[in-house]
């Protein structure tokens, strides 16, 4: 019986490990924490209808490199998981330098998350746009 007893058991197992398995790979390494719990919009009406995106500004920190900086704000009445935020450098000519890209986390209805992101080393002067890419909102 003890042979019987750790065949059942690992057959167990194995099906325990084959569901978790099963859930695992149903989500994208791609997908932003949080994604799965809520729905995801990328239509920029429906966003503009739910955030308020700051214009980023910017400021050079003590070893010279551009800190891009904004705020996002949710005024749905659902929760945000999160915004995913493209920000564009551009020089004087319009000339595209940088695009960078952001994720701000859990924003909860009329509430206010910052952001703060690594621009690096720009020897000349630039103009900054950010729009937001994605953004999911927690089902009611």
């Amino acid at each position: 019986m003890g042979f019987f007893k750790r065949l059942l058991v690992l057959a167990v197992v194995a099906v325990i490990a084959g569901f978790g398995w099963a859930a695992f790979a149903g989500q994208s390494k791609n997908s932003p924490p949080g994604s799965n719990s809520g729905q995801v919009i990328k239509d920029q009406k429906a966003i503009f209808e739910r955030l308020l995106v700051q214009e980023p500004n910017f400021y050079i920190d003590d070893y010279e490199v551009v800190r891009i900086y904004g705020s996002v704000k949710n005024i749905a009445k659902q929760r945000c998981s999160y915004v995913k935020l493209a920000v564009k450098v551009r020089n004087k000519q319009g000339k595209l330098l940088k695009e960078l890209t952001v994720s701000v986390k859990d924003v909860g209805p009329n509430e206010i998350k910052s952001y703060d992101i690594n621009g690096g080393t720009i020897s000349e002067s630039i103009g900054l746009e950010s729009a937001v890419v994605e953004a999911a909102f927690v089902k009611r």
